[in-house]
């Protein structure tokens, strides 16, 4: 029983690894044909590859001449009796072969198998956070190689030549669950080697801005801003803003937003950001009636909590642009067609509504009492003589 316990496993053994070898064997195909093998001379031969010898016409041989020491010698027809053969090259060196019948008028052939290629790819993998980038593997073979990933999130070198660096460029993931991109390295005779970059999850940042919007300060905190029937949000929300992150170097371009955060009556707004990379950026405010504000300069992310207040000082948002009331600097008011200025352009629409005896949550009620009158147009009156505007970068 011991002896047939040991001979199953020497033999799984032995086909596991004779398979392994199949795997990345190349099989040569020539055809014999019009008193001539084609290709004459095959190349890009290694050990383990398989020569296959096809019949199109006529009748011939396959007959080894001069090959490697102790490599096996074959001779076989190729007729339309026996269509193939096929021979599995274990030695490496130069093999020579003819067709017997016609020898004479030059019908023979060659191949030069080597030995297989090395290859190896380091560090098998690399782990990366949650933000694009970038990252390399080391590739060494004296061979030409070419790398595929399997993830159109990750894009690697597509080839090179002998010792080299494999770049994999990867976007940022915004989803809660981290992923896995293979890339497959192969070099002619060499087994594929296969390399991975895993990606973190997201991580969600949590963003605690103070602010106060001029048509709802009461000098104190915040009002309500209300429909034609009473407060427009439930609880203590005063109303609700827009927050993006934009890069800190130009352009300026959006980094993540818009996110929608609702202002409670004290100024806190608090919102959570998924997916953003450890940098800096511009924080922009913007709300249904007032002037799009930045922060006075790039706020650090690099932390999972993040605070800024726009309250404080005027120096808060870039170009000063805040107005101060009642010892708080406040967020600019009357911005009601959103074209980054307090001019006649918002006023339009505040007299038409005004005229109308217009109610309700809209934004030509600049100072969010659900009615359009007097007191709106004096916010507008106010910033528009000031020539107030939005300022950025």
């Amino acid at each position: 029983m011991k002896n047939n316990i040991l001979f199953t496993g020497i033999l799984f053994v032995f086909l596991v690894s004779f398979s392994n070898q199949e795997t990345y064997a190349t099989k040569h195909i020539v055809n014999t044909q019009n008193f001539i093998f084609n290709p004459v001379n095959l190349t890009g031969v290694f050990v383990g590859d398989t020569i296959r010898w096809v019949w199109i016409n006529g009748v011939h041989t396959t007959t080894s001449t001069t090959i490697p020491l102790t490599a096996a010698p074959w001779n076989s027809p190729i007729s339309s009796s026996v269509t193939f053969f096929e021979y599995r090259v274990t030695i490496s060196g130069t093999y020579n072969y003819r067709c017997t019948p016609h020898v004479g008028i030059g019908m023979i052939g060659s191949f030069t198998a080597a030995n297989p290629t090395s290859l190896s790819v380091t560090p098998t993998n690399q782990n990366v956070g949650p933000e694009a980038g970038n990252t390399s593997f080391a590739a060494t073979t004296p061979a030409n190689w070419t790398a595929v990933s399997n993830q159109p999130w990750c894009t690697v070198t597509p080839s090179g030549t002998g010792n080299g660096t494999i770049n994999a460029a990867y976007s940022q993931n915004n989803q809660p669950f981290s992923r896995v991109a293979n890339i497959t390295v192969s070099a002619p005779g060499a087994t594929p080697v296969q390399v991975t970059v895993t990606q973190a999850q997201s991580v969600n940042k949590t963003l605690n801005l103070t602010l106060f919007l001029e048509g709802l300060f009461n000098g104190t905190d915040m009002n309500q801003a209300q429909n034609a029937s009473g407060n427009h949000f439930p609880g203590s929300t005063a109303d609700q803003v827009f927050i993006e992150l934009h890069n800190a170097t130009p352009p300026y371009t959006l980094a993540s937003g818009p996110f929608p955060a609702n202002s409670s009556n004290t100024g806190a707004t608090s919102l959570s950001i998924p997916g953003l990379s450890d940098n800096s950026y511009y924080i922009v405010v913007k709300h249904r009636n007032s002037i799009e504000t930045w922060s006075g300069n790039p706020v650090s992310f690099n932390n999972p909590l993040i605070s800024y207040d726009f309250t404080t000082a005027a120096s808060q948002a870039f170009g000063g642009n805040l107005k101060p009331l009642s010892g708080k600097f406040v967020i600019y008011g009357g911005d009601v067609n959103q074209d980054g200025q307090v001019d006649s352009g918002d006023m339009t629409p505040v007299d038409n509504d005004a005229s109308n005896f217009t109610t309700g949550y809209i934004a030509s009620d600049a100072n969010g009492d659900g009615t359009i009158d007097t007191a709106d147009i004096t916010i507008l009156d106010n910033n528009s003589v000031e020539f107030v505007g939005a300022v950025t970068p």
